[in-house]
């Protein structure tokens, strides 16, 4: 007998016996019953809670006919004829445009006190927009250039200048040949060559921003 056999009829025998202390095999399981729900129709949904019912029905008496009213007003009840097939011709409507009016106020403004490299300076800005004083509008250098803490920020429409831009003037020292300096919206500066540019400006005098 080889030596093995011995050890392999023990585990055989623990198997038998571990399986015997277990029991029979427990009997599969019935699968659960039906839910007792329906397909139906939406119409035969009634909502009773107190939170969706009053929201869906003022949905129903008022969203949706307003919504079906401007449709009628504006000329875009057509628009689902055409995408319906049933009618031709390009879609259109009352509202094809979407016009967008943001305040845009010119004003100088500082930088959080804890920016250290920024402190005794101020940049322009026109609304969101941040502005960016370059060299080539005063001479080609910006060394000396100071922003006036006070005095009219003006915008300025230039047709003429980087494909038509709105501009910035202000005060400044030492006076130019107008005594204003000439700013450009960030986004736009570096387009016309090689040359400086700064954003933060430092004051002729005591500073704050005027807003």
């Amino acid at each position: 007998m080889n030596r093995s056999t011995p050890l392999r009829l023990l585990a055989g025998c623990a198997l038998v016996a571990v399986s015997a202390c277990r029991g029979p095999a427990p009997a599969p399981t019935e699968p659960a019953s039906p839910t007792p729900y329906r397909a139906g129709a939406l119409t035969e949904v009634r909502l009773t809670d107190e939170f969706w019912r009053p929201r869906l029905e003022r949905n129903r008496t008022v969203t949706i006919p307003h919504i079906f009213r401007e449709n009628r007003e504006t000329g875009r009840m057509a628009n689902f004829e055409r995408a319906a097939g049933r009618a031709a011709g390009a879609y259109g409507g009352a509202d094809d445009g979407v016009e967008l009016t943001l305040p845009m106020p010119a004003r100088r403004v500082a930088a959080h006190p804890k920016v250290k490299a920024d402190a005794g300076r101020l940049a322009l800005q026109r609304g969101p927009l941040v502005y960016a004083v370059e060299g080539v509008d005063h001479g080609g250098s910006l060394a000396g250039l100071r922003l006036d803490p006070t005095g009219e920020v003006a915008a300025q429409w230039r047709p003429d200048l980087l494909g038509g831009v709105v501009t910035l003037v202000a005060p400044a020292q030492p006076a130019g040949p107008t005594g204003r300096l000439l700013a450009v919206p960030y986004f736009a500066w570096a387009n016309r060559g090689p040359g400086e540019m700064a954003v933060w400006l430092p004051v002729s005098a005591a500073a704050g921003p005027d807003s």
